[in-house]
């Protein structure tokens, strides 16, 4: 089993986490496994102003494309404060040139944090899209709380 889904509401890096074949919400405490314990402890960290790691953290990858995948684990790659372009990621992922099909793998996320999409900025800097939690905003705050640095020292834009 791995991590189906990190979710978080619109003003909080709350997140939701669930397993398997969507687990029940009512499971207790006694149910939830130590390894589920740990990632929600990890989130909780984060979300409080420390930098965990989440690249050892199970994801059902198969279930997307095979580009999808690359694009997915290279972004698991990076650290806290580092933003690269859609085409950079790309040609981690070993498909230069494919910035479109990156931006489309990357709206398709479904463990924002766990896989950082936040990360990934349009090439002259500013945000681009972002699904997860208020769009853009959220992006800008989650960039904002690993204190990303650009090569221009500014902040991102919007």
């Amino acid at each position: 089993m791995g991590l189906v889904r990190v979710d978080f509401d619109e003003t909080v890096i709350r997140s939701i986490v669930l397993l398997g074949e969507r687990a029940a919400p009512a499971a207790t405490a006694q149910r939830v496994p130590p390894h589920v314990v740990d990632l929600v402890a990890r989130l909780g960290r984060y979300a409080s102003g420390l930098n965990p790691a989440f690249h050892e953290v199970s994801l059902p990858l198969e279930d997307l494309t095979p580009f999808a995948a690359h694009a997915l684990s290279a972004l698991r790659g990076t650290s806290p404060g580092d933003v690269l372009a859609y085409g950079e990621l790309a040609a981690l992922a070993g498909h230069p040139g494919a910035s479109r099909a990156v931006g489309h793998a990357l709206s398709k996320n479904r463990w924002p944090i766990v896989v950082p999409c936040h990360r990934v900025t349009r090439a002259d800097g500013t945000l681009g899209g972002f699904t997860g939690g208020d769009g853009s905003a959220t992006k800008k705050a989650l960039l904002d709380h690993e204190r990303a640095a650009f090569l221009d020292g500014s902040s991102p834009r919007s």
